[in-house]
């Protein structure tokens, strides 16, 4: 006689015990997925609400500044430079020469000095940021200022070595 299909003695046992193990573990894993949610889900809810309600009481200056301090700019040249330079300004962004002369005499860090430049860009339009050399403002950040004093009037520095200036003549 000829049998087609499965026989009880197949292994059809077996598939359904490993069925039942997978169906199991997914189980298992859906309820420890819910335990993780159920944990962690309120002090990041509250974590948010912290930060929401510390951006409200900021102001609208102190959350235009939070960027600034995420990349360590200081906040006060950030203002003087809205407040100083026309909005059709010209203006380069001068930093120190090197990051180790930054970090060991200005405490500069190297993500300070590497995202200063996009961040007064942006902060800074409509004004557009040129080579030093077609500048009517340089905004120097514990940069070298000799070469530019005998050409610049300086008109705003703070104690940390870090200068708005208007270029003579441009």
């Amino acid at each position: 006689m000829d049998v087609t299909g499965p026989t009880p003695d197949s292994g059809s046992a077996g598939n359904v015990s490993r069925a039942r193990i997978r169906q199991l573990s997914a189980l298992a894993l859906t309820v420890v997925a819910a335990v993780a949610l159920v944990a962690r889900l309120p002090p990041a809810i509250r974590a948010f609400d912290d930060q929401a309600t510390y951006n409200a009481q900021r102001g609208s200056a102190g959350r235009l500044l939070a960027a600034a301090d995420s990349i360590d700019v200081d906040n006060d040249f950030v203002e003087a430079t809205l407040s100083v330079l026309p909005l059709d300004a010209r203006y380069a962004v001068l930093l120190p020469p090197t990051a180790a002369v930054a970090a060991s005499s200005y405490g500069i860090g190297a993500l300070t000095l590497s995202a200063l430049p996009g961040y007064m860009q942006f902060m800074l339009l409509p004004r557009r940021q040129v080579a030093p050399d077609q500048a009517q403002y340089v905004l120097c950040y514990a940069c070298d200022t000799s070469p530019w004093d005998h050409r610049t009037t300086w008109i705003w520095k703070n104690a940390h070595a870090v200068l708005i200036g208007k270029v003579n003549g441009a």
